[in-house]
């Protein structure tokens, strides 16, 4: 019965999507002759026209994964039924209209962050505290990301540094090995595509044949490093991968690693769906824990990315929208990759449905799910190599934005660099602000039990997403546009993440001893609250004028 309800959610949801985005690009006036961020401000770096399809990889690549999958795992374990008519209901009419929004505001703005759309909307100081909310939020993402790729890597205690043959080579120590080799692969793609002007079909079957070669050499060679040295390494990447091109590893590799994401979201379902004898979980354990607070702050906290996510405006800000070629693709690239970012969750609740094995992370859970409906210890290192790789493609993207919006604190009126002066210019230094980032976020991830942290990473990622709404709210209501669709849902996923703030804050201080982690979380908790109550006292009064009096302020 679970199963059969499961499916009946993946058509209402798709279907939702369809619709819905539909609607809402009618309610917004989508032009698809109107020029795109990418041509009118093309610099051959982050502003780069590219194909619908590659930046539908890229976009869904940096958006679904590692994120998804252990926030789906979470909330599971609070019951099956609630989280599956939260990511429903979730993914349609909050995730679809947020990211929607975010990247459609973003377009209209020269492909500029949200900060930027804010500070001309509301003001100076409004995007200044947007961005250093944004910014703690990515340092928080880095910083469990890092943690995760980390131990998903570390091998147990073998001997030697290198191991051979695949009864030899440990499911982390082999990860490691592929996803090493997926970045040359990408690097190759880019070169080949982007820069020789290749056909892309062609290399795009020869670089996913070499993806595949790495997937057999994973399988048979393995790094045997501790997770400190994989940190370390983690670092070096994604300073290097935050400033170089687009074109040279962000858009071909998660071009390439969305085929990975596909085949495995294809496989898994067709796997799970295979009556297999096991026995589901409950479907309503959430509903009697009494002691852990509103039902609704914990489920959407905890699957922030199968649902309404935050960060996804950030990429849709970010990245996205400096690489659409046209504003017609804005649709089918946001509201697609938000249903296929929730539809990856219901697969993840479909491979937990017979439990969840104690002592285990929530990857090593997936995987274990899809292997035991399989009956193969093969599948289990390929899955787990699978989210691995999507946890390294977040943490580039990750950082590279984290870039942006640090420069554009010290440069908040983007001149260029030779006409700064002093520690302005030192700090709105692409390489200065990426080295910063990225060793405030590697370095927070070498605290141990940062998982015990993810309700306050989903809380954060959750306001986020509310204040990102509000602020294309505020543009489309100077427009003359439609807001209700995101209005209604900002309110929500504010209550909801400030909730779970307060909630979590009161259950912390009555601890009978604080470890590291416990401070960490307060204190974030209580600066994260501090910069969301300002930015609304700054935004609402903006977002309920009428469309003349915000018009006349604009100007």
């Amino acid at each position: 019965m679970a199963v059969w309800i499961i499916l009946a959610a993946i058509a209402a949801l798709l279907l939702g999507c369809l619709l819905y985005g539909r609607y809402l690009a009618k309610a917004w006036g989508i032009d698809p002759a109107r020029e795109t961020p990418a041509q009118d401000c093309f610099d051959g770096k982050d502003y780069v026209p590219t194909p619908p399809a590659v930046v539908l990889g890229h976009h869904f690549a940096s958006i679904a994964g590692a994120g998804t999958i252990i926030g789906t795992v979470k909330a599971a374990a609070f019951g099956w039924l609630p989280a599956l008519l939260w990511i429903v209901v979730g993914g349609v009419f909050f995730a679809a209209a947020h990211d929607f929004g975010a990247l459609f505001a973003s377009l209209r703005h020269k492909g500029r962050s949200l900060g930027r759309v804010l500070r001309e909307h509301v003001g100076e100081k409004a995007q200044k505290i947007f961005t250093v909310f944004a910014l703690l939020v990515l340092v928080l993402l880095v910083a469990c990301f890092t943690n995760i790729v980390a131990d998903t890597f570390a091998s147990p205690a073998a001997a030697g540094l290198v191991s051979v043959g695949m009864g030899q080579v440990s499911p982390q120590a082999g990860a490691g090995v592929a996803s090493i080799l997926f970045v040359l692969v990408g690097l190759l793609f880019g070169l080949l595509v982007f820069r020789k002007n290749l056909p892309m079909i062609p290399m795009t079957v020869l670089c996913l044949a070499l993806m595949a070669a790495s997937v057999w050499a994973g399988l048979n060679l393995g790094l045997n490093l501790p997770s400190w040295v994989w940190v370390g390494l983690i670092a070096v990447y994604l300073v290097a991968a935050s400033l170089a091109p687009v074109w040279a590893l962000l858009q071909p590799r998660d071009f390439l690693s969305s085929f990975l994401l596909w085949g495995m979201m294809l496989f898994s379902l067709v796997v799970l769906l295979i009556p297999h004898g096991a026995a589901p979980m409950s479907a309503d354990t959430a509903l009697v824990v009494s002691d852990r607070g509103a039902l609704f702050s914990l489920l959407s906290v905890m699957v922030f990315g199968g649902a309404v996510s935050g960060y996804h405006a950030l990429i849709a800000s970010g990245t996205t929208s400096k690489q659409l070629a046209n504003e017609k693709h804005a649709r089918p690239v946001a509201v697609g990759s938000a249903a296929l970012s929730s539809l990856l969750a219901l697969i993840v609740l479909l491979a937990v449905l017979p439990g969840i094995p104690e002592k285990t992370s929530s990857l090593e859970a997936f995987a274990a799910g899809v292997a035991g409906a399989a009956g193969s210890e093969l599948v289990y290192r390929l899955m787990l190599l699978t989210v691995s790789v999507f946890a390294l493609t977040t943490l580039d993207t990750c950082t590279r934005l984290a870039r942006y919006l640090f420069a554009e604190l010290f440069n908040p009126d983007n001149r260029r660099l030779k006409k700064l002066e002093g520690a302005q210019r030192f700090f709105a230094t692409p390489a200065v602000g990426t080295v910063i980032l990225v060793l405030l976020g590697c370095g927070l991830g070498l605290v141990r039990n940062l998982d015990r942290l993810w309700g306050l990473f989903g809380a954060a990622d959750l306001l986020l997403a509310g204040l990102a709404m509000m602020t294309a709210a505020i543009w489309l209501r100077g427009e003359g546009k439609k807001t209700g669709m995101l209005v209604v849902p900002m309110f929500v996923t504010l209550a909801a993440a400030i909730g779970y703030l307060v909630w979590n804050a009161v259950l912390t201080l009555q601890l009978a001893a604080l470890w590291i982690e416990d401070w960490l979380s307060l204190g974030c908790s209580a600066v994260l609250l501090v910069l969301a109550v300002i930015l609304l006292i700054q935004g609402l009064p903006a977002l309920f004028k009428k469309p003349e009096e915000a018009s006349d302020d604009a100007d």
